[in-house]
């Protein structure tokens, strides 16, 4: 860190290109906490698309905006939609530059932001207008609940400024004019909301050579009216780089240039030992470890690494003078101990029967033994009870096996309610009196709580002897 402060031009340099664009602040409060709330209506599916019918074929139909944001083809934009009962409807388009730099959800709230200029502009310029939404009012029909919510309950989310800019825009039109703010399910064939989805489309993939075209023909593919026409030349006037969309930037370029060393990685040399337990690293690896304890999860890394202090490895490093196995059978690797050495069949045979008792194929091999979720506290228990590991030697039982979760905290059932296995066996536990339990083979058995061990007697109650105090 010290070096990087006495770097020349600082730690924290603006990168050339898209990063030299303004950062975006964000503010604590946007809206005092006595402003009159808008009118904001999130009805369930079937009845928003009712109300929207009945505001339609309202004899003094309000003036009706949709208005919609797209991420299409790496750009974003925005569009708004007036479906004014009258001759003249103008679709407006906005591009927000790509995704690097804007986000869908600040789309959403541009498209708004723009619904409502053009019911300042046209309660100020167009007498037609003017008369329409002082009657009847307005309403801004959005497919997106989100935004809807930002407005009724203002917060500091990234795109901020766009919310506001509705805000302010709102606060203006409360003692003009009613609006209102609806939700409407998106992909129903509601003809508005679908141009409004077509032209945010467009606007996402405008170029910059045709940007400036106003007023340009519509395409009417989304049965938009003939007269209907298209102002590209809308700019939101804030060239800002949204943290959201920089956030997800740089979590797409690092996970690029992840896969990239993943992948070539040095003839497989980068995370040699990961590649050991792990194909490719990601989320669904970690519900192997979930709930296992610290001592299980150390010693089964250690078997799946590969790196454990069995001879075969100590030899590796200068640290045993054989690699063999006091059976001199082969070498002591991780294999042979789970699998071959005659020294652990009895401890070896036991594996096997909680293996079974699991639900365990007792057929695994190796690898299929060392990534088998059910099959990993049972690993770890016998090479743990096979005393080879000697710094494990010393280790509590409570810091072996699984956590208890919720349902193992359960007070068990009473006899009366007890749901008895297949072998029927309704006799009552006798480790319930007991904290000493031995299995008629080893010890290590000791170490299982004694609802695992209940399990187990009531499978086959000759496994066990029990030694009870009077």
């Amino acid at each position: 860190m010290e070096a990087q402060t006495w770097k020349k031009g600082g730690c924290l340099t603006t990168p050339l290109g898209p990063l030299a664009s303004t950062w975006e602040s964000r503010k604590a409060y946007i809206q005092a906490p006595w402003t009159k709330p808008p009118r904001v209506y999130i009805e369930e599916r079937e009845r928003a698309i009712n109300t929207h019918k009945r505001t339609t074929e309202q004899l003094y139909a309000p003036a009706r905006l949709y208005t919609d944001g797209s991420g299409y083809q790496g750009g974003i934009g925005a569009a708004v939609y007036p479906a004014y009962p009258y001759r003249r409807n103008e679709a407006r388009l906005c591009n927000m530059g790509t995704d690097d730099d804007a986000t869908v959800y600040a789309a959403e709230l541009r498209a708004i932001e723009m619904a409502l200029e053009v019911i300042k502009e046209r309660f100020n310029d167009d007498n037609e207008w003017r008369d329409c939404l002082a009657k009847s009012g307005v309403v801004i029909f959005t497919d997106n609940q989100a935004t809807l919510r930002a407005i009724q309950n203002p917060r500091m989310p990234s795109g901020q400024v766009y919310l506001e800019g509705c805000l302010r825009l709102l606060e203006w039109c409360n003692d003009k004019i009613q609006v209102e703010l609806r939700w409407v399910p998106a992909h129903e064939g509601i003809p508005g909301n679908e141009a409004a989805d077509m032209y945010a489309k467009e606007a996402a993939t405008t170029t910059e050579t045709n940007i400036h075209d106003t007023n340009a023909n519509a395409n009417t593919n989304a049965n938009t009216n003939d007269n209907t026409n298209v102002n590209t030349n809308v700019n939101h006037n804030r060239s800002i780089r949204l943290a959201a969309a920089a956030s997800k930037s740089v979590k797409r370029e690092s996970t690029i240039a992840w896969e990239k060393a993943w992948t070539k990685g040095g003839s497989k040399r980068t995370a040699r030992r990961t590649r050991r337990m792990i194909e490719v690293p990601s989320k669904s690896n970690l519900t192997y470890w979930k709930g296992l304890r610290k001592a299980t999860t150390s010693v089964l890394i250690q078997l799946r690494t590969g790196i454990i202090g069995l001879a075969e490895y100590l030899s590796k490093i200068k640290r045993s003078d054989s690699p063999r196995c006091q059976c001199d059978l082969g070498n002591q690797s991780v294999k042979h101990v789970l699998l071959e050495c005659p020294l652990l069949k009895e401890l070896r045979s036991e594996m096997v029967e909680e293996l079974f008792m699991e639900g365990v194929s007792t057929t695994l091999g190796e690898q299929a033994m060392l990534t088998e979720v059910k099959a990993a506290p049972i690993v770890a228990k016998f090479m743990i009870a096979s005393g080879l590991l000697g710094q494990f030697q010393s280790v509590d039982s409570v810091a072996m096996g699984k956590e208890q979760g919720e349902e193992d905290s359960k007070p068990k059932p009473t006899q009366d309610t007890a749901n008895v296995g297949e072998t029927g066996n309704t006799s009552q536990w006798p480790g319930a009196r007991s904290a000493e339990v031995t299995s008629h083979q080893r010890t290590w058995r000791t170490t299982y709580a004694a609802d695992e061990d209940e399990e187990a007697w009531r499978h086959d109650p000759n496994l066990f002897v029990f030694d009870l105090p009077e």
